[in-house]
């Protein structure tokens, strides 16, 4: 029955990307942009790895970003993004920064090094999260519109913990299909009020992730020579990520990184 599911889903999935493909030739989109942003949020969840799935190799959902001293972490966020008629097509680059110290209040094992209870370690880990992401303007308006997309998320994770005496790394990516819904509404010549919800696809990947954001967009001056717009904006949002494999005992990541927010520039060409 489950393969049944994802077959079904797996159709519907590649031909939206068709339909999408298909609308693309029939009414003119805008052109190409270039953006930057970076932000901090409140964050909560754990880590758990263990070295080749082996059980006791890991302390069950830990070790949590609080007790490794992870505080207010940044995002990075950059893209670029180019259209034909209706279509278009996204590519977004986002990173994580989990960097920070503390002194273990219990002992902990992770990757199936353990470390004592008062010892001191530091931790420098990052999820990136790279986005290819086909959309179509479904909706339009003098003010407004509604651009539904499908595309595919690639989840490189680095992991790496350390004390005096001992330390320890992991990586690893995981690639999956998702969905993204945008919305953009003028609210006047020189403001856009800015609205997005990305989803990793249901039944088809081990990777939970959703994010929505919000924001408000302010262009100082009107495009002209050489042709650029300026824009600069402000943006909050949720992110949530879970990943779990299928080993004995899993590579099991949990983060819920919100609320965030953000400052960046835009160009548009």
């Amino acid at each position: 029955m489950k393969s049944i599911q994802k077959r079904l889903i797996a159709f519907f999935f590649y031909n939206v990307i068709a339909l999408i493909a298909m609308i693309a030739f029939i009414r003119p989109a805008s052109a190409f942009s270039l953006w930057a942003d970076y932000g901090i949020g409140g964050i909560s969840g754990f880590q758990q790895i263990p070295r080749g799935g082996q059980p006791g190799s890991s302390s069950p959902n830990r070790p949590t970003f609080s007790e490794l001293g992870v505080k207010n972490p940044g995002l990075l966020e950059a893209g670029a993004s180019g259209g034909f008629l209706l279509f278009r097509l996204d590519a977004i680059y986002q990173r994580l920064f989990l960097n920070g110290s503390a002194t273990l209040s219990q002992s902990l094992v992770t990757h199936g090094i353990p470390f004592e209870a008062g010892t001191h370690v530091k931790t420098n880990s990052y999820y990136a999260l790279t986005h290819l992401i086909a959309s179509v303007t479904a909706l339009h308006g003098q003010k407004f519109s509604l651009r539904p997309g499908v595309g595919l998320e690639l989840m490189n994770f680095n992991y790496k913990i350390s004390s005096d005496t001992q330390s320890t790394s992991r990586g690893f990516s995981h690639l999956a299909p998702e969905l993204k819904v945008n919305f953009d509404y003028n609210l006047s010549a020189y403001l856009q009020w800015r609205s997005a919800v990305h989803v990793t696809v249901p039944g088809l990947t081990r990777l939970d992730n959703y994010e929505a954001n919000t924001g408000i967009a302010y262009f100082p001056v009107t495009k002209s020579f050489p042709g650029i717009q300026p824009a600069i904006y402000i943006k909050t949002g949720y992110l949530y990520l879970n990943f779990k494999d299928k080993q004995t005992m899993p590579n099991h990541m949990r983060i819920t990184y919100a609320p965030f927010v953000a400052g960046g520039l835009a160009l548009y060409f």
